[in-house]
């Protein structure tokens, strides 16, 4: 990687992580508020927070090379192990 390489991507790393940052805090506040998504208006929601945290994991996981759906199996054995059951997905989590 050259120099200059490098520094773009500490550069990104460094945006995603801030840009994570306050999308979480805002994340935080509309739950807080309990704002939902209603006749198809996203802005300022729960759900487009949760998109924008979503978003900037994947950048991040990106940047870093990161395989998220081995993270995703690796940890779930780690909570079945602490916890004695399956994820919430499996559990028959919220459906829509």
């Amino acid at each position: 990687m050259t120099e200059n390489e490098e520094v773009r991507a500490g550069l990104t790393v460094a945006v995603a992580r801030l840009a994570a940052d306050r999308e979480i805090g805002e994340l935080s506040e509309v739950i807080r508020k309990d704002s939902r998504m209603r006749d198809g208006g996203i802005k300022g929601t729960i759900e487009e927070k949760l998109y924008d945290v979503l978003y900037y994991t994947l950048a991040l996981a990106n940047v870093y090379d990161i395989d998220l759906a081995q993270c995703h199996r690796l940890k779930d054995e780690i909570n079945r192990e602490k916890y004695g059951k399956q994820n919430l997905q499996s559990e028959g989590g919220r459906k829509r």
